[in-house]
């Protein structure tokens, strides 16, 4: 079974799901999330009984993006099952190096589209010439691995909220579940 959560604020979800799983139809329960650690972590510890396996969506959503951009610049729809996004690597640790529909290479295309929004944070934040090198598009968690001093400098400067957003995340989801599950629910 493959299942997408928005945000571990849902673990209790997940583990109510993952219960009826087991007791309906026993199966792998594939989570496709973000922040896929917390809740493979809550399935590991609160629902051991269901074999599940977590993995990032980044590849996922890249993919979709392309052909969200791509359909605008047609202005046509593209049937996703067409679409072949070429990922080297597992979960954050991913680059991607091409993509084709109906067979066709459109990789020179996206890297086109991908160096001309270098830079710019928002959309594509590796520079331009980091880019040109690899002729890939690193994973975004990857801008913490190739801009170090410069991703802990905005998070000094309180430009990156990302850690508190996962702490308010982690806090809501364990509040949760142990309001659900009543307080002799093992945290550790």
């Amino acid at each position: 079974m493959w299942v997408g959560w928005p945000s571990s604020a849902h673990d209790p979800v997940v583990l109510d799901v993952a219960r009826d799983i087991n007791e309906v139809a026993p199966a792998h329960c594939w989570s496709i999330c973000q922040p896929f650690r917390l809740v493979t972590e809550a399935l590991f510890r609160y629902a051991p009984d269901v074999e599940a396996v977590g993995v990032c969506n980044v590849s996922l959503t890249t993919k979709m993006a392309f052909l969200e951009k791509m359909e605008a610049a047609l202005g046509e729809k593209v049937d996703p099952q067409e679409a072949r996004l070429k990922v080297l690597g597992l979960n954050h640790l991913t680059w991607f190096y091409g993509f084709e529909v109906n067979g066709q290479d459109l990789w020179p295309q996206i890297m086109d589209g991908i160096l001309a929004e270098a830079g710019n944070p928002e959309e594509i934040p590796f520079d331009r010439d980091t880019l040109q090198s690899l002729q890939m598009l690193p994973n975004y968690y990857l801008k913490y691995y190739y801009y170090t001093k410069e991703m802990l400098a905005q998070q000094e400067n309180g430009r990156h909220h990302g850690r508190k957003r996962y702490c308010r995340l982690k806090r809501t989801c364990w509040h949760n579940t142990v309001t659900r599950r009543g307080p002799n629910l093992r945290l550790t």
